[in-house]
């Protein structure tokens, strides 16, 4: 489309601007006709079936395509990104032009910025056929169609539960389950663990703890089973992973895992770790799924250690045991409003007496006397 003219160069120079913005199957191409310093046209263009290409290859077919069916091409083309055939593509746009073409990528100034504009248009645009695409039923995310490529699986993973194990200094021992939906986190599937195994509580027999009470409970429950199942880790994991689901006779669902180290992919019955391109993706989204997975446990464990070091600390108190301390914190929600309460509200938490709740009290009020 077209829109009113504005001055962007005091040089009064004819250029093209292109930018490209790419993702998945879809790209989309942006040019900026600048005539005489002023802007006067700019067009957008979506073009699909340009997964798995880098952005050089599609930057330069979409400049082919684009010079193929225009009349006039001005001499001096700035582009968002490099392209690799860019001494034949400008030879061929001079022979059409009849005259010299400078193509350059600027870094920093005026048109670089003129640029930033170009491409933030682009971005914007593939956004927009994103989100239509995404309103129709069918529609399977980019990058769950490359994971399925990449595992090589019978159909697209569309839900994926993913585990992590948090276990640091050996204490307060958790897990969690996150979960994305085509491509995109459902947090209201998100689900904590605390761990319950109090022998051996190493990696391997917490995870196959957590394996087996989330599964046993979607059969229970007759929920949805997920089309694929990511544990973090290695050939270990994923080892005590199959186990688990094998006891519960689920060994039709597909589960892989992913190490750290390496951002190494395994699978069952291969030993070697699976070579997935690092730029896949599919490969992002295992990224992203493991990466979430760890955060959600390090914040639970994070919580359940605050709430630990808070029972600690009133369980100094004369006659406070866990099971009491825990009671006052339900109760009044932090330490701070503990010191804060009175002896009768302290006495209205169950399992408090008269008694107890005086010397509660006096042990935080006698201390700031001190």
């Amino acid at each position: 489309f077209h829109h009113r003219q504005k001055m962007v160069d005091t040089e009064f120079a004819d250029r093209d601007l292109i930018a490209i913005a790419a993702e998945g199957r879809d790209s989309c191409g942006v040019v900026f006709q600048v005539r005489e310093g002023k802007v006067i046209g700019r067009q957008h263009f979506h073009m699909e079936g340009s997964e798995d290409e880098p952005i050089e290859t599609i930057t330069s077919a979409f400049i082919k395509q684009y010079y193929l069916n225009t009349d006039y091409i001005p001499n001096e083309l700035y582009l968002s990104n490099k392209i690799n055939d860019i001494e034949s593509i400008k030879e061929w746009l001079e022979q059409k032009r009849g005259g010299r073409i400078s193509i350059t990528i600027p870094q920093r100034g005026k048109k670089a910025n003129l640029l930033k504009m170009c491409m933030k248009n682009a971005m914007l645009l593939l956004k927009e056929i994103q989100l239509q695409r995404i309103k129709t039923e069918d529609y399977i995310h980019f990058s769950v169609q490359s994971l399925q490529k990449d595992l090589n699986l019978d159909s697209p993973p569309k839900r994926i539960e993913a585990f992590d194990v948090s276990n640091i200094s050996g204490t307060e021992a958790t897990a969690s389950m996150v979960t994305f939906v085509n491509g995109q986190p459902r947090k209201s599937d998100y689900r904590h663990f605390k761990i319950r195994c109090k022998t051996t509580p190493d990696d391997f027999s917490m995870m196959a703890e957590v394996i087996t009470r989330r599964y046993k409970r979607v059969l229970v429950e007759k929920k949805d089973l997920p089309d694929l199942i990511l544990v973090d880790g290695g050939k270990g994991q994923l080892s005590v992973a199959l186990r688990s689901l094998k006891e519960l006779g689920l060994t039709q669902l597909n589960v892989i895992a992913l190490a750290k180290r390496l951002d190494e992919v395994f699978v069952p019955g291969i030993s070697e770790p699976q070579n997935i391109k690092k730029d896949s993706s599919g490969l992002r989204l295992l990224q992203n799924l493991r990466d979430e997975a760890h955060r959600f446990a390090v914040t639970y464990h994070r919580k359940l250690r605050g709430k630990r070091t808070l029972t600690t600390s009133l369980e100094a108190v004369p006659g406070v045991g866990q099971k009491r301390a825990k009671a006052l914190l339900k109760a009044f929600g932090s330490v701070k409003r503990i010191k804060e309460a009175s002896e009768e509200q302290i006495e209205k938490v169950d399992g408090i007496s008269p008694k107890q709740a005086q010397r509660i009290w006096q042990h935080f009020h006698v201390q700031k006397l001190n």
